[in-house]
């Protein structure tokens, strides 16, 4: 009876053993070429010491810049306001002055200027035969601007460099912004100077304007009178006629001056040297223009950007990384050290089973 039960298939548990048999034979296969391992790792891992030992180290420095104080920039304002008073100029704020420092740092006219006369002088005769564009490339991943975070600080900006003289790196940040500094000022003093110029082109024409129409006004006077002398005289008038009460004496009747009144009046008028003191507010006007031509801007005190973090000169190299390329060496080396055993082994079962 039993002969008819049907037996159940067993499965082949061979395959782990085999797996077992693989992974243990893989391992004796690499061991047997631990020797070749070793030497593969120790001459990659020398290589590549002796590239982080030959490799030309690089330096990087760096300088923070943020707004000026309002009192730095006072050198603008102190004299001006009272030199440009009743012309509607304002006083400059410290984020404008500081707007004009940011345009220059990040102008191509400055950043052109330093590569042609600082980048350049700097490289060898061989060197410069490359490019202007791979040469400009170049200098451009050696000196960078950089803003802030433009959401949390957006006025904060870092001027870097990188060569392999710490020395100067440093020297290069300096130079940078200095140049940018002096543009700065240059050109805020300009804009004061041409602001200055027009409203002393203004004023003068309105007080020469005064004093033209002031003379026109005496010399109608002057004529006025000399022909009301002429029918005070023509009549025999030579004291004043008395009209009776205080009648509004017109151009018609000035004749009734007298003539002796209206002598000593043109003798009055046609020796006035100047007509400056009868003009209503030409005192004012005038004091006015003396104090724009005599404005001076003064900025030897004024700072259009603060530096809030100075380029020092560094003391250790940001590249190559030594450790770091040694360690990939030894990894590298490890790894193409177990290849190469693996396939030797290959090739000698190969041989052995043919």
């Amino acid at each position: 009876m039993s002969s008819n039960i049907p037996v159940p298939h067993m499965p082949n548990n061979t395959a782990p053993d085999a797996d077992e048999i693989d992974l243990f034979e893989l391992f004796q296969s690499i061991w047997q070429e631990k020797i070749l391992i070793v030497i593969i790792t120790a001459v990659v891992t020398g290589l590549a010491l002796f590239y982080a030992l030959a490799a030309t180290p690089i330096y990087q420095t760096q300088a923070t810049l943020v707004p000026p104080p309002a009192y730095a920039i006072q050198g603008y304002n102190e004299g001006r306001m009272e030199a440009f008073r009743n012309t509607g100029v304002k006083e400059l704020t410290a984020n404008e002055v500081y707007s004009i420092f940011k345009t220059n740092l990040n102008s191509s006219q400055l950043r052109n200027a330093f590569f042609e006369e600082v980048y350049l002088p700097s490289l060898s005769a061989e060197q410069q035969k490359n490019s202007r564009e791979s040469l400009l490339k170049t200098f451009n991943r050696i000196l960078s601007v950089k803003q802030g975070d433009a959401k949390t600080n957006p006025n904060l900006y870092l001027v870097s460099a990188e060569l392999d003289n710490p020395t100067e790196a440093a020297d290069w940040v300096k130079q940078y912004i200095a140049r940018a500094i002096t543009a700065a000022k240059l050109e805020i003093e300009n804009n004061i100077e041409a602001e200055q110029r027009v409203h002393i082109d203004a004023l003068t024409v309105k007080t020469n304007s005064l004093l033209a129409i002031a003379k026109r006004e005496r010399e109608d006077q002057v004529n006025l009178l000399k022909e009301a002398l002429y029918i005070a005289e023509s009549i025999g008038l030579e004291n004043k006629a008395s009209l009776g009460g205080n009648r509004y004496i017109d151009n018609d009747l000035i004749y009734t001056r007298g003539a002796k009144t209206l002598r000593a009046q043109l003798d009055v008028l046609q020796k006035r040297t100047s007509d400056e003191p009868f003009i209503a507010g030409f005192r004012e006007l005038n004091t006015q223009l003396e104090l724009l031509r005599a404005y001076k801007l003064d900025d030897t005190n004024v700072s259009v950007v603060t530096i809030d973090e100075a380029a020092e000169v560094p003391a250790t190299p940001i590249k190559p990384n030594k450790k770091l390329i040694v360690a990939i060496g030894i990894v590298l080396g490890g790894m193409l050290g177990v290849f190469a055993a693996l396939i030797r082994s290959a090739i000698r079962k190969r041989k052995n089973a043919l």
